[in-house]
């Protein structure tokens, strides 16, 4: 059967032919249906649905079968499959109502998480953060999705890792020893064993978001290329949260921005803790200061990573505040170890691999390899 749904799937694909698909959302049974939905170009079929000039007759058909009609039958990543192609061309206020009908008829906790992590997770610029609070534009519909992710959410015991770019994740701007766009020493081990959380509470995959100043764009062209940097040095499945143009004067700014990504992204996940990894170059302190103040039962642990020196009295004021100042991602890994963040074997990853990782790094002089390679001595001796 799966044969015969998908060179169906492939005749609409060359055609883009909605009238076509619509035969097959009426006569096709629940889990044929469930399989076409989940192999056809739904972008090409559903796109334009509702469109005043490129949408048809048989696109507004086909969305109503699929999201009224039609929509008890399919599966979960079949209804991520059409609020990915709600996303595709300008969502229309007939698309909105139609996002708001999948979200309401995903109850159980399961369901629902699975949802959210199917819209966000896939590598583009088309994440849950834009659908809900970008593409649909209508507050009376935004609202009704966050009063149902919030009534049926639950709660999970794993965790979303909210992380700075430049100087967190890959030195860039301020750092003082590494050379610019190399990744941290055990940065990447760091951000899986925090995704996969401890032995003793498995969480899936594709728990970080990218929360940068970098500003995005209609077309998505500043994330894409924050997702292919980020790919490239290792991590696959990331959200990012971007800034804006208007938001990269002044570092307040930018932190005034993170937090509102933050504040967006903390409502639609309200059954994850959170874990935010930043540094002292650019803002990030006054964001994790506003995040201790705004979630402080969500949060499991902020890092600021000192690409700056940071004086005694102000590490100890910040740790008085929950945030732990740290040099190195293996200094990271010794506190979220304590924490229970980490398992034992995770963090010893974390420290083989930058062991590692440094050996592969091409310092700009002897003094900058000293400075880091002291760093990360005095790290692995406390791990």
């Amino acid at each position: 059967m799966l044969r015969r749904i998908r060179a169906l799937a492939r005749r609409t694909h060359r055609g883009a032919r909605p009238e076509v698909a619509l035969r097959l959302a009426s006569t096709l049974d629940a889990r044929a249906l469930d399989a076409y939905v989940r192999h056809a170009d739904l972008d090409a079929l559903l796109g334009d649905a509702g469109h005043p000039v490129l949408g048809t007759t048989a696109q507004l058909r086909l969305l109503t079968r699929l999201t009224r009609d039609r929509l008890a039958d399919l599966s979960v990543p079949a209804r991520a499959r059409v609020l990915a192609a709600l996303q595709t061309g300008a969502t229309t206020a007939v698309a909105e109502q139609a996002v708001v009908r999948v979200f309401e008829a995903t109850t159980g906790e399961d369901d629902l998480r699975l949802l959210r992590n199917l819209c966000d997770g896939d590598g583009t610029h088309q994440d849950l953060a834009k659908l809900v609070f970008s593409d649909v534009d209508d507050p009376v519909i935004r609202d009704r999705i966050l009063r149902h992710i919030a009534a049926h959410a639950g709660t999970h015991g794993g965790v979303k890792i909210l992380s700075d770019v430049d100087d967190t994740l890959v030195a860039n701007l301020k750092d003082r020893f590494y050379p610019r766009g190399s990744i941290y020493p055990g940065a990447v081990a760091f951000y899986d064993a925090l995704d996969r959380g401890p032995a003793s509470t498995p969480n899936p995959m594709g728990d970080v978001a990218f929360v940068t100043a970098r500003p995005s764009d209609p077309f998505g062209l500043f994330e894409s290329g924050t997702h292919r940097m980020v790919r490239a040095r290792g991590i696959g499945s990331a959200t990012v949260l971007s800034g804006s143009l208007l938001n990269l004067f002044t570092h307040g700014s930018m932190a005034a921005k993170k937090v509102e990504n933050v504040r967006e992204y903390v409502q639609l996940f309200p059954d994850y803790g959170i874990v935010f990894i930043g540094d002292n170059g650019q803002g990030d302190v006054e964001v994790a200061e506003r995040i201790v103040d705004s979630w402080p039962d969500a949060l499991r642990a902020v890092y600021i990573h000192a690409v700056l020196p940071a004086a005694d009295a102000e590490r100890e004021r910040l740790a008085g505040l929950g945030i732990t100042l740290v040099n190195t991602h293996v200094g990271a890994a010794v506190h979220a170890r304590q924490a229970g963040l980490l398992s034992d074997e995770q963090a010893d990853a974390v420290a083989a691999d930058a062991r590692d990782a440094v050996e592969a790094v091409r310092f700009a002089d002897a003094e900058a390899e000293r400075g880091a390679r002291a760093e990360l001595e005095r790290d692995l001796a406390a791990l």
